[in-house]
């Protein structure tokens, strides 16, 4: 699952973001998302739950990796109840050659237009 024949090797650890609650069916957007915003990023494997897995949703990302900037992460949809959902307890820093590119990555990735100070 995180190596495939064709493609680069994945390291030993990957984070993972799984997609629950109010964020079931947001995988592949994200992946989507992330994959247009960082500019030295990369596609890894797709794969959907097809017909007849449930208690999952077809069409739902059963697995993805994509890399960005070189650190691989993995994204994964779930329609099970889990007691938990994104937040402020992991998080991913972007290491940045100027303000130009801070400014990229804060107007793409800040949920809030009037966002505060970034650093």
């Amino acid at each position: 699952m995180l190596t495939r024949p064709e493609g680069d090797p994945r390291p030993g650890i990957v984070p993972a973001m799984m997609f629950t609650g109010p964020n079931f069916r947001k995988a592949e957007a994200a992946r989507t998302f992330y994959l247009e915003v960082f500019r030295h990023s990369k596609a890894g494997g797709l794969r959907h739950f097809g017909p007849g897995m449930e208690p999952n949703e077809e069409g739902t990302v059963m697995f993805s990796d994509l890399a960005l900037d070189g650190t691989w992460i993995a994204m994964m949809d779930s329609p099970n109840i889990h007691d938990f959902n994104f937040n402020e307890a992991v998080s991913f820093m972007v290491y940045c050659q100027d303000q130009a590119e801070v400014n990229h990555y804060w107007q793409a990735l800040n949920a809030t237009p009037d966002g505060g100070q970034c650093g």
